[in-house]
């Protein structure tokens, strides 16, 4: 089942960028190293102002969602964070996942600065909404002068009226 669902991630993440403007994102695949069964594959932005949204595997299983700058991101751990049980099988993994990342490429997710950690927040629709918080040494990253919400761009002009994706909100 290992194999099965990296290729079916990978496959959905190419369907995602198939529906995309050309040369407006990439895929980016990091292997693991031979003695470690972590990697991580996302769908790269070419805006810089956009937020980049992949998924770690672990050992060939879905370990965590995950959005934001390469070097600053949240992590949504599977099945639990992401609104899902154990018992939800593949396909149902599979379908949060597309729904998340389709809201991104939108542009319709932002990092919150707390205090105690940053927040992470997906609007995949009005009733529905992903967040979870980070916590870590951020207040020593982020000083007080620094922007508390940050939201990110679409990732290309009218991406939020993408053909797979949902309304426009008002955040």
């Amino acid at each position: 089942m290992t194999e099965a669902t990296e290729r079916q991630l990978v496959r959905l993440f190419q369907d995602i960028l198939y529906t995309l403007p050309p040369n407006c994102a990439s895929l980016r695949i990091k292997e693991a190293p031979k003695d470690k069964g972590i990697h991580d594959l996302a769908i790269v932005p070419a805006n810089t102002r956009s937020a980049e949204f992949g998924v770690i595997l672990m050992s060939g299983e879905l370990y965590a969602a995950f959005f934001g700058p390469e070097t600053l991101s949240t992590t949504y751990e599977c099945p639990w964070e992401i609104g899902l049980s154990k018992r939800d099988g593949l396909a149902e993994h599979l379908a949060v996942i597309e729904k998340m990342c389709l809201a991104v490429v939108a542009g319709r997710c932002e990092h919150r600065y707390r205090g105690w950690g940053i927040e992470g927040v997906i609007h995949v629709s009005e009733e529905k909404i992903y967040r979870v918080t980070d916590v870590g040494l951020l207040r020593f990253f982020f000083p007080r002068r620094d922007p508390k919400i940050i939201q990110y761009a679409p990732y290309y002009p009218g991406a939020e009226k993408h053909s797979r994706s949902f309304p426009k909100l008002s955040l």
